[in-house]
């Protein structure tokens, strides 16, 4: 399958097809179709927490620079590259 680009202007959201569970404040996954698991780190785990609704690759970005006071540029760099593993795994969408 192959998965969009995801660029900051890109608006994307969560796979609604996966399996999710919280363990420990950490965000825990299974894709039935791929027979698959993920479990995230904090920071993932907070990527997937703000995904509850679709959302602009750029504000969330905006949303994490806030929270973890670090550089926009930074952030986005960082946030692009996770974004583009998540979309290959099929765990998060481009929407339309």
């Amino acid at each position: 399958m192959t998965t969009a680009t995801i660029t900051l202007s890109s608006t994307i959201r969560r796979n609604p097809d996966m399996l999710v569970a919280e363990i420990d404040n950490q965000v825990v996954m299974m894709s039935v179709v791929a027979g698959e698991y993920y479990g995230f780190d904090d920071i993932c785990s907070d990527i997937w927490r703000y995904l509850s609704r679709p959302m602009a690759v750029s504000e969330l970005a905006e949303i994490l620079a806030a929270d973890y006071d670090a550089p926009r540029n930074v952030i986005e760099s960082d946030l692009l590259a996770v974004l583009a593993e998540m979309s290959g795994k099929t765990l998060i969408q481009a929407v339309a």
